[in-house]
C-alpha cells in the first residue's frame, strides 16, 4: 500500500466546537453573577442585535456582540467586536484568548500566536490561554511550544471543558514526531473518557503499528470502524495490520496518519471533556 504522507496538523483547534466551549468559558468567568444556585445552569445564551447607530459602549457587551455573531457565522464581525473588547479592556485575559481562538479559525495563527502570549502575560493561570497557545504555536510549527502549552494547560485544569481535546491534540502532535509510546498514552487517556469517537481510536491504531504492537493496532482499527465505516484510512491500516499479523517477516506497510476533529457528541460528556 502506498505510503500517505501525515497531514501538516489537524488537531481540530480551529473547530466551532472550540469557540462554543470558549464562549460558555467566558460566561462562567464574567458573568457568574447571572448563574443560579446550581453553577452546572449556564444562564441562557441569547442572541443580540445592535443598533449600528448605537453600538456596544463595553467590553462585555461587544464580547457578546462577538458571541451573537459567531453563533450567525458572521466570524469576521466576531473577530472585529472581540477586538473591540481587548481595547476597551486591555488587561482582560479572557477577551485576548477570546480573540486568539477566533484568529486561530481563520488561519491567522501567528497573529493568534500574539494574542495568547498578551493573555498568558496578563494571567499566567490561565487555562484556556495556554491551550490557545498550545493550538497556535502547533499550527507556526513551534511543536515543542505548543506541548509544552497544553501540558500546561493540563496541569492548570486537568478535568477541564477542553481537558479531551487537549489531550488528543498532544497525542496527534507526538504521533506526528513518530513518538508512538507517548501518543498511544494520550489517546488512551481520551478513550478513558470517551469511546465513542472513530478517529481517536484510528490514531491509536497509528500509534500502535509504529510501536509494532499489530495486534492492538488491528483491535483498534476495528473499533474505528465500527464506530464510523468510512472513517478515512481505517479500512486500509486494518488492512495493512492484518497482512502483518499473516506474514510477520513482511516488510512494514507504510499507513496513512489522519488527524480528524473530534466529533460534536464530545460536548456530552460534561462539555467537551
Amino acid at each position: 500500500m502506498k505510503k500517505m504522507k501525515s497531514p501538516k496538523k489537524q488537531t481540530c483547534p480551529i473547530s466551532p466546537i472550540s469557540l462554543l466551549i470558549f464562549a460558555i468559558f467566558f460566561m462562567l468567568t464574567c458573568f457568574s453573577p447571572l448563574l443560579a444556585d446550581d453553577e452546572s445552569e449556564l444562564p441562557p445564551f441569547e442572541i443580540i442585535f445592535y443598533n449600528p447607530d448605537s453600538p456596544p459602549t463595553t467590553a462585555a457587551e461587544w464580547a457578546q456582540s462577538s458571541f451573537s455573531a459567531q453563533m450567525l457565522g458572521d466570524i469576521n464581525a466576531a473577530i472585529q467586536a472581540m477586538l473591540n473588547a481587548t481595547l476597551l479592556e486591555p488587561d482582560s485575559a479572557v477577551y485576548h484568548t477570546g480573540h486568539s481562538v477566533l484568529l486561530t479559525r481563520i488561519g491567522d495563527y501567528e497573529a493568534a500566536y500574539d494574542a495568547a502570549q498578551r493573555s498568558i502575560a496578563l494571567d499566567p493561570d490561565y487555562a484556556v490561554a495556554w491551550s490557545a497557545l498550545g493550538d497556535a504555536a502547533s499550527m507556526t510549527n513551534r511543536i515543542d511550544e505548543a506541548l509544552h502549552a497544553y501540558k500546561y494547560a493540563l496541569s492548570l485544569n486537568p478535568d477541564g471543558e477542553s481537558a479531551v481535546i487537549i489531550r488528543y491534540n498532544i497525542g496527534s502532535l507526538f504521533l506526528d514526531q513518530g513518538k508512538f509510546e507517548e501518543a498511544r498514552m494520550y489517546f488512551e487517556e481520551v478513550l478513558e473518557r470517551d469511546d465513542s469517537q472513530a478517529a481517536v481510536w484510528l490514531n491509536k491504531g497509528v500509534a500502535e503499528y509504529g510501536i509494532g504492537d499489530f495486534v492492538n493496532a488491528s483491535i483498534s482499527f476495528e473499533e474505528a470502524l465500527m464506530r464510523d465505516p468510512d472513517v478515512s484510512g481505517g479500512l486500509d491500516n486494518l488492512n495493512a495490520t492484518r497482512e502483518k499479523l499473516s506474514n510477520p517477516q513482511s516488510s512494514p506497510l507504510g499507513i496513512p496518519v489522519i488527524l480528524l476533529g473530534l466529533g460534536a457528541s464530545l460536548l456530552i460528556l460534561r462539555r467537551r471533556l
